[in-house]
């Protein structure tokens, strides 16, 4: 019997512990546009999240730009004259040190000046902050 109460006991804690968490969904949720993106900001109950969906914009175009010089790079294909130059220059440069706090209030700054952003995406407006505020070769 002394075997059971420990299994016992971390299947309550494990029941307790999930019974905040939302179901994951199989449906894709819509993008957040700006006008969302700038609500969330606005919460100080939702300031990592808002922090993390615009470090996660910037880091996936990263990625994405990493990824993409890669497989030209692999395949030992240049890029068509479109895409070349994107490989070859960032949109925006963020020098190092940056802080995150910094990029929130850069991107919210952006969008609250740039009605048009409310509307479109959150991704579309946090780049556009970005070359915006830290353009390349500046």
């Amino acid at each position: 019997m002394t075997g059971a109460l420990p299994s016992a006991l971390v299947a309550a804690c494990l029941a307790l512990a999930c019974a905040g968490v939302p179901a994951v969904s199989s449906e894709h949720p819509e993008p957040y546009s700006g006008e969302k993106l700038i609500e969330i900001c606005s919460d100080p109950e939702q300031t990592a999240h808002c922090a993390a969906y615009i470090e996660g914009v910037r880091s996936g175009i990263r990625a994405h730009r990493l990824m993409l010089a890669r497989r030209f790079s692999e395949a030992k294909q240049k890029p068509s004259a479109l895409l070349a130059p994107h490989l070859q220059r960032e949109s925006f440069c963020i020098r190092d040190g940056v802080a995150l706090d910094e990029l929130v209030g850069v991107v919210v700054a952006y969008i609250r000046a740039n009605p048009d952003q409310h509307r479109d995406s959150a991704a579309f407006a946090i780049v556009s902050a970005f070359e915006n505020a830290y353009p390349c070769g500046a």
